[in-house]
């Protein structure tokens, strides 16, 4: 059986931490390892795989969607920047402020590696999947 890429995600997630920092803002932490059989690897690069920038945003919004328990839609990435790269079964931690208003989810992002350097950073904006939302 055949598993798409968001459903495989929360496979990675090796530990989870939300905080409630005030009304409507979130924390969380989590750390993540991407085993090297994991299909985000495939293609890129064969030799040397990476983990594509693509998939390590679609891990923040994982990472939201399990903080708020509902599915989210992205609207925005802005400010990001990717400054390392993440090969097979290395270990990330990655932190995330969410806040929420009356039309959406907003903040910041930030992967950090082993060594303590940030692999990438940036702002996003989601907003809580509704049933219109759906294909």
């Amino acid at each position: 059986m055949s598993h798409s890429i968001a459903d495989l995600l929360p496979t990675c997630i090796t530990s989870f931490i939300t905080e409630e920092k005030s009304g409507a803002m979130i924390t969380v932490e989590a750390r993540c390892s991407f085993p090297a059989n994991f299909s985000g690897f495939q293609g890129h690069f064969p030799e040397k795989p990476i983990l594509p920038a693509v998939i390590q945003l679609a891990t923040i919004r994982c990472l939201a969607e399990k903080a708020l328990q509902h599915p989210l839609c992205v609207l925005e990435y802005s400010r990001t920047k990717f400054k390392a790269m993440i090969p097979p079964d290395e270990e990330v931690q990655l932190h995330l402020n969410l806040e929420e208003n009356e039309t959406a989810i907003q903040g910041k992002f930030k992967i950090i590696n082993l060594d303590q350097k940030t692999v990438a950073s940036g702002n996003y904006l989601f907003k809580r999947r509704a049933r219109s939302d759906y294909p």
